[in-house]
């Protein structure tokens, strides 16, 4: 879960007051590989600017998905590809 980050109390607990170290990250996306664990699920560390919400900014859609009605009108404007 690399976008962790501590919100909250988390900040009273030695354990949850910080991000994920990239060593943290490191060992256990090695020890994945090493026990041929197929179904584990590995994120970039660099996620953590994407995947994290701000409720500051926008309460309503705190994580963008939202499209703006230019940018939806854009989309349906643009031709259409064709799959040879």
């Amino acid at each position: 879960m690399a976008q962790y980050y501590p919100t909250n109390r988390a900040e009273k607990n030695i354990l949850l007051n910080r991000a994920v170290r990239h060593s943290e990250f490191e060992r256990v996306a090695d020890l994945l590989n090493k026990y041929g664990l197929e179904n584990g699920w590995i994120q970039e560390m660099e996620s953590h600017d994407f995947y994290r919400p701000n409720f500051d900014e926008d309460r309503e859609d705190p994580f963008g998905n939202i499209l703006s009605r230019d940018t939806l009108l854009l989309i349906l404007r643009a031709p259409k590809l064709k799959i040879l």
